[in-house]
């Protein structure tokens, strides 16, 4: 009799495990649907961060917008960002004096005081809050990458190296052109670089730049120089430089905090992205990100610069043409030249 009792427990708790696990796992299926947001499977996207697969427990996704689509919690272990629940609909995201701040159903979000603008809206179902995934990461200094044959939007916590290599052209740029000016397509500054369609372009004087400020400056323009930028993509400027060390090669000369002119690792880049700036300006590229500097520039006239700063203030362009760009950048003497040229 007590045999019989035991086996028959044994089965009572057996079925009650099996159901649990069957609820369980239909939860989970009902769980990945909720986040599709129509009836194809192929909205999915997999995600790789340093070319090695991201082990996710929901998989990115398309929405409708043609955006891709993360678990917030899940981005923000990958990252290593701090999140915090603000209330029931809104979260941030925070590293070190970055937060970056996001509410459901909402086509903008707060990077610190800041309102920016999205092309789409986070998703809060029974999933989880899905947020930007491009934009997020591109924010926190990622290089983001989609292979469209693969359907993979790869991370890159530094620029993804390349084998190509630029033609090399002896490039004679004139040394009296003045403080700045603009390379117009077909102009004969714009012939100089000859294996090149040029678009447009812009140089701006180094006006006796210190030694460390130029080598800053020269390490920067080799991050971007060759930069392919696809129709739709977004330039950033952090995320294609990367973070700026000692350890790269960057020295310390002048950079503004606040109104004040203090010393810092990587100073003087800042005459690139301005410079780039106005390359992309001349040549009718979509601007979608860009800070003026808090105190006045020499190098470039009043309200024509680009301010950036590492885990901040950011400079962005979009490709809006139907064809792929090239960014080219690079110093030649007392010059910062950078040029956009259909690739």
């Amino acid at each position: 009799m007590q045999k019989s009792n035991f086996l028959i427990n044994v089965l009572i708790v057996f079925w009650v495990l099996v159901f649990i696990h069957t609820n369980h796992v239909q939860a989970q299926e009902v769980k990945i649907l909720d986040i599709i947001p129509s009836h194809n499977q192929q909205n999915i996207v997999s995600l790789t961060f340093d070319d090695k697969e991201a082990l996710l427990n929901v998989k990115p996704f398309i929405n409708q917008e043609g955006q891709s689509m993360i678990l917030a919690d899940e981005l923000a272990a990958l990252l290593e960002l701090q999140l915090d629940w603000v209330d029931n609909n809104q979260l941030q995201l925070t590293r070190g004096d970055k937060v970056i701040s996001f509410r459901a159903n909402e086509y903008f979000y707060l990077r610190n005081d800041d309102i920016i603008a999205m092309e789409t809206s986070p998703l809060k179902n029974n999933a989880g809050f899905f947020i930007p995934l491009r934009q997020t990461a591109e924010e926190f200094g990622m290089t983001v990458k989609y292979n469209a044959d693969t359907r993979t939007v790869m991370l890159y916590s530094q620029p993804p190296k390349t084998d190509e290599k630029e033609p090399v052209f002896t490039i004679n740029f004139p040394q009296d052109l003045g403080p700045w000016g603009e390379i117009p397509p077909g102009s004969e500054l714009a012939q100089l670089w000859s294996g090149y369609n040029v678009l447009g372009g812009y140089y701006t004087n180094l006006n006796n730049s210190p030694p460390n400020r130029t080598n800053n400056i020269i390490l920067a323009c080799r991050q971007i120089n060759g930069h392919i930028l696809k129709p739709g993509e977004v330039f950033t400027f952090n995320g294609q430089v990367g973070q700026r060390t000692a350890e790269k090669g960057y020295l310390s000369a002048s950079i503004f905090i606040g109104r004040k002119v203090v010393p810092g690792i990587g100073g003087g880049i800042c005459q690139l992205s301005s410079t780039l700036y106005n390359a992309a300006l001349e040549t009718g590229l979509e601007i979608v990100e860009r800070h003026p500097h808090t105190l006045p520039v020499s190098y470039i006239a009043a309200g024509r610069d680009a301010t950036i700063l590492w885990g901040g203030a950011d400079f962005k362009f979009r490709n809006n043409q139907d064809f792929n760009l090239k960014v080219l950048t690079d110093v030649y003497g007392n010059y910062v030249v950078a040029l956009l040229a259909i690739e």
